[in-house]
């Protein structure tokens, strides 16, 4: 079980989780604070998505994630193929901004990391071993077996209509006690 404090933004499938989640990282960074970490940005073609891009918060770094279209080179989970390099860079950005954010962002932890998948070993990680505050993004419909299955005591869940700055104030006051 974990001690830390989590964040969860919550939503249903493409109810803009992520768009969500680019707001409060804004105005993170407007207050000075030092935020790690990657978003999963999607990718659309005539109103469906076939993909997301990876994209590291602290320089905007992206690389292809995943895309519906087939790949023998990635790995296929659902109705995509992931890009083993872009789980790697993933891995590699949690476990270096571990050491130097103020607070770290994973977007997201779903059903692959429930299956012990994608993200599921940096996840465990940095519950295990960083004090750091946490903000992830969970579908709705399994934010209670994601608390459950990674032991989350310390967590406050958001949804995407909540007002950003009553959120922002929050994490803000959830810093300073760290």
């Amino acid at each position: 079980m974990t001690s830390h404090q989590v964040y969860i933004i919550s939503g249903g499938q493409g109810a803009g989780k992520t768009t969500f989640l680019g707001r409060l990282i804004t105005e993170l960074q407007l207050k000075k604070i030092n935020v790690g970490g990657f978003v999963a940005e999607g990718l659309w073609k005539e109103d469906k998505r076939f993909g997301f891009n990876l994209i590291r918060i602290t320089d905007s770094t992206s690389i292809s994630l995943c895309m519906k279209d087939p790949d023998s080179s990635h790995m296929k989970l659902g109705n995509f193929y992931f890009n083993p390099d872009a789980i790697k860079m993933g891995n590699e950005i949690l476990q270096h901004d571990q050491k130097t954010a103020d607070i770290i962002i994973i977007d997201e932890i779903g059903i692959f990391e429930l299956q012990e998948r994608v993200w599921f070993n940096s996840f465990q990680q940095l519950l295990a071993s960083c004090s750091k505050p946490l903000i992830i993004t969970v579908r709705e419909k399994i934010v209670d077996e994601v608390i459950k299955k990674f032991g989350l005591q310390h967590v406050q869940v958001f949804g995407v209509n909540d007002h950003v700055p009553n959120i922002i104030d929050t994490i803000l006051a959830g810093l300073k006690n760290n």
